[in-house]
């Protein structure tokens, strides 16, 4: 018995092993993403907006301000002060295709906005507590950086359009100098 343990130890552990990343893979990884994060930080004004919605045309004086990994959209009131309409907080897959950003909305520290459903199941009611959040495809071309976002959590864009239906909208920022 301890004969076909051992057989059985030299034959799984290199198939487990395999599926793990070097350090190097690691490194290289965070490398990406780190590199993704410098390149959206800034300020970023709203070039184009088309969608499901239907929005009208962009607030000339609203913009985009991206710093570490919290994204907030900024009007500038009657008096020239900055005001913030949303944050969201974002989460970055670089090794997609195109590649993929969460937008989780958040409150002035930095915490998760929260909804509570209350689901009905067999007689019994839970709640249900989940944060409020978009998906979203992105990709940059020069200066300027499209994102597709679908307010449905569980549907991500697979291109850059927003048909009717689709409750998605797309933008285009420019960025600032």
């Amino acid at each position: 018995m301890l004969k076909y343990v051992s057989i059985f130890t030299l034959c799984a552990v290199p198939l487990v092993l395999s599926g793990c990343k070097s350090k190097a893979q690691i490194e290289a990884e965070q490398a990406a993403l780190k590199a993704e994060q410098d390149k959206l930080q800034g300020k970023w004004k709203l070039a184009s907006r088309s969608g499901d919605d239907d929005e009208d045309a962009p607030e000339p004086n609203s913009y985009y301000v991206i710093e570490g990994d919290i994204m907030r959209f900024v009007y500038l009131n009657k008096d020239g002060k900055e005001d913030v309409f949303v944050r969201q907080k974002l989460a970055l897959t670089v090794d997609k295709e195109p590649k993929q950003m969460d937008l989780t909305y958040v409150d002035d520290a930095g915490k998760p906005i929260t909804t509570t459903d209350k689901i009905r199941s067999r007689g019994k009611t839970k709640t249900k507590t989940t944060a409020l959040k978009n998906v979203a495809i992105y990709q940059f071309d020069g200066d300027k950086l499209k994102i597709c976002i679908s307010y449905d959590e569980k549907k991500r864009p697979t291109d850059f359009t927003a048909p009717k239906g689709s409750s998605r909208y797309v933008v285009t920022l420019e960025k600032m100098k």
